[in-house]
């Protein structure tokens, strides 16, 4: 088992819940029970597209890390299209994050794991 690559399948996964659970509990549920009746987030549909956005990339994240750890139960190491692919959406996304909040955050950091492990264990 390449102990690398599940450090990358940990952080994703780690991010991803983190991201799921505290993002609907400390955002969206307060947003929508303040200002239910009001403007754009009057109608339902808005407010589950709005949610369905907000849990996508922690679905990505998750999907990336699963994808990883089989890859590391195989003893396989990823082909190098998908090491691009995760190494960009989490280092994208930490990017993301740290210009969206404008400050090191357990995000980042995380997602930033995520990638430097994933590169470095598919070598």
């Amino acid at each position: 088992m390449n102990f690398v690559l599940l450090v990358s399948t940990l952080a994703a996964l780690a991010s991803a819940a983190g991201h799921s659970w505290l993002g609907e509990t400390k955002i969206l549920r307060p947003l929508y029970s303040e200002r239910i009746n009001e403007g754009v987030l009057k109608p339902v549909a808005t407010r589950r597209v709005l949610r369905a956005v907000f849990h996508l990339p922690s679905v990505i994240w998750a999907a990336t890390g699963i994808l990883t750890f089989g890859f590391t139960w195989h003893g396989t190491t990823p082909p190098l299209w998908f090491v691009i692919y995760g190494v960009t959406i989490y280092g994208l996304s930490a990017i993301g994050n740290f210009w969206g909040l404008r400050r090191i955050h357990i995000g980042n950091i995380l997602l930033t794991l995520a990638a430097v492990f994933l590169a470095a264990g598919s070598n």
